[in-house]
């Protein structure tokens, strides 16, 4: 396989619908599957009465406390869904449709604190 690549030559990629056996040099057959195209390559769907959704930065400590902050944050009226990236000092959190990010993020901030004091959520 080495030898393919250091060649500067790259083998062709199969079509979907192309299927073709290749013989090793040790002479055992294989049978080459053709790989879909990755997702990222085709753009979402936005629906038009799309669920709001926005990112927020936090602090947090510990993935205990992430956890706990999550599941505080998705006990908040007006709030779809709350997850929450530890590695990354993320929380990503989807709204109900008819709810208020301005209004409603104070009250996750609040709820928060409640289960880790020395938690920050920056709005």
């Amino acid at each position: 396989m080495r030898a393919l690549f250091a060649s500067g030559q790259l083998p062709e990629t199969p079509s979907a619908a192309a299927v073709r056996e290749e013989v090793l040099p040790s002479g055992a057959a294989v049978e080459t599957i053709p790989v879909p195209q990755a997702a990222a390559e085709s753009e979402p769907v936005k629906e038009a009465g799309s669920v709001p959704h926005h990112s927020y930065r936090i602090e947090v400590d510990c993935a205990n406390c992430a956890n706990l902050m999550e599941q505080a944050a998705n006990k908040v009226p007006g709030i779809r869904h709350a997850a929450i990236n530890f590695m990354m000092q993320e929380m990503k959190v989807e709204f109900e449709p008819d709810a208020d990010p301005k209004e409603v993020m104070p009250r996750v901030r609040t709820a928060c604190k409640k289960v880790e004091d020395d938690c920050e959520i920056y709005i």
